[in-house]
């Protein structure tokens, strides 16, 4: 007899506890509070919490192995009518717009070291900003 096809995506169970869930990378030193923010225990970027968005679990469960080949799609809440004239739509922006493979290599680098890449980058690209507002007026009448 035919048996009826399974889906093709994960299948989804409901957890059986209400505690925080440890992702397979966690390393166990931290301890949460809940919240994805941390609390008295520290920050640990593995721990899933109650009060994690679907971007913070997007990101939190990330392995190369599971969807190191897939698609980035960004897990927005947000809508086409949101501006970011709005503090939360730019954060939320911020927040999901680049592929955790790119999260984690930046998680992975020393203080020193993203303080050093972030002023690189900034310098950079107000310099640029500053070039693109000299040269305005004769970039727009080459287009």
């Amino acid at each position: 007899m035919d048996q009826p096809l399974k889906s093709q995506g994960p299948e989804v169970t409901r957890p059986t506890s209400t505690g925080p869930v440890i992702t397979s990378k966690g390393s166990g030193r931290y301890s949460s509070s809940g919240a994805s923010s941390g609390g008295a225990g520290g920050y640990n970027p593995n721990v899933i919490g109650a009060k994690d968005t679907v971007g913070d679990i997007y990101y939190k469960t990330y392995t190369e192995e599971e969807r190191g080949d897939a698609l980035h799609q960004a897990p927005w809440s947000l809508k086409q009518k949101d501006t970011f004239v709005e503090f939360g739509a730019s954060r939320e922006w911020f927040l999901n717009s680049f592929p955790p493979g790119e999260v984690n290599r930046q998680r992975a680098k020393p203080h020193e070291m993203l303080y050093r890449t972030y002023i690189l980058g900034e310098a950079n690209a107000r310099a640029a900003n500053h070039q693109i507002v000299r040269e305005w007026r004769t970039m727009v009448r080459e287009l």
